[in-house]
């Protein structure tokens, strides 16, 4: 099932319907027989699971002695900031956090790929040196 926000048009005015149904169809369908309307009134169809994140339909399990994390989704939706994602999985932070989980204490340089100046601001503990013109990364 799947929850759909329908805008519907009436004499007084738009009102707003949410319900669930298998398709859009069916939920237009639905509302209409509810509403007593009909299909020319309903305005706009929004499937609301692509406006609203639902995080907690994924469990998130951590092996450590395999030192891997283990991703069962109940539940799958379009990722919200595939971008934001796609720079924390090759973060130096997130190599520096798995160290200190697992006991590594030994100082180290975490590489990664090079990345165009406009593209710092993104990320984590980004800085100026102060008086050089030289930047401090990690």
């Amino acid at each position: 099932m799947t929850i759909y926000k329908l805008t519907v048009t009436h004499d007084q005015g738009t009102m707003t319907v949410k319900t669930s149904a298998s398709s859009k169809e069916a939920a237009i369908k639905k509302v209409c027989d509810m509403e007593g309307c009909p299909k020319r009134a309903i305005i706009k169809v929004k499937n609301i699971e692509d406006e609203i994140p639902f995080w907690e339909f994924l469990d998130i399990e951590y092996d450590h002695r395999n030192r891997e994390f283990l991703f069962t989704a109940y539940y799958k939706q379009k990722a919200s900031f595939p971008e934001l994602f796609k720079r924390m999985i090759g973060s130096p932070m997130l190599h520096k956090i798995d160290d200190e989980l697992t006991g590594k204490v030994a100082f180290r340089i975490y590489t990664q790929e090079w990345k165009p100046r406009e593209a710092l601001d993104y990320e984590i503990e980004a800085e100026l040196i102060p008086g050089q013109r030289l930047f401090h990364v990690g």
